[in-house]
């Protein structure tokens, strides 16, 4: 989480997400599986970041000024790092920049309201933490 905090205040200051943040999301992931003899999730994450990858990156070429390179590598980094539980933040991330688009509408600013997402990303993650830490240890 201290790399998703570094990263977001970042973004917030430089409208850029460092490299190092992702290259060491990446290479926690790959050791903590590996340590762990983990391969399956190492096949998981392999796919979901890449399916993550290809998803983010086709707007981003598409559309300039859509979706940033640094936002396009931090989540396909933690796509690999998360796998499959990847889909909880994004359900958490997709709820709060459809907030930033009702806000952008009503304050007439367009839909070319432009904003950092990695804020957004950590958001989410802190509330993945209090999901699985909270909700599912109840039920």
């Amino acid at each position: 989480m201290a790399v998703l905090f570094y990263a977001a205040v970042t973004d917030i200051k430089c409208r850029e997400i460092p490299n190092g943040a992702v290259l060491a999301i990446l290479f926690y992931s790959l050791g903590t599986s590996l340590l762990m003899r983990n391969r399956a999730g190492i096949k998981i994450g392999l796919i979901v970041g890449a399916f993550v990858f290809v998803v983010n990156l086709t707007p981003a070429l598409l559309f300039p000024d859509s979706i940033g390179g640094g936002d396009v590598k931090l989540l396909s980094a933690l796509a690999f790092h998360m796998g499959e539980g990847f889909f909880v933040l994004m359900f958490f991330l997709v709820l709060m920049l459809l907030g930033v688009m009702v806000y952008a509408l009503v304050k007439k600013k367009g839909l070319r309201y432009s904003v950092p997402m990695a804020p957004y990303i950590f958001a989410a993650g802190v509330l993945c933490i209090f999901v699985d830490t909270f909700v599912y240890n109840i039920v």
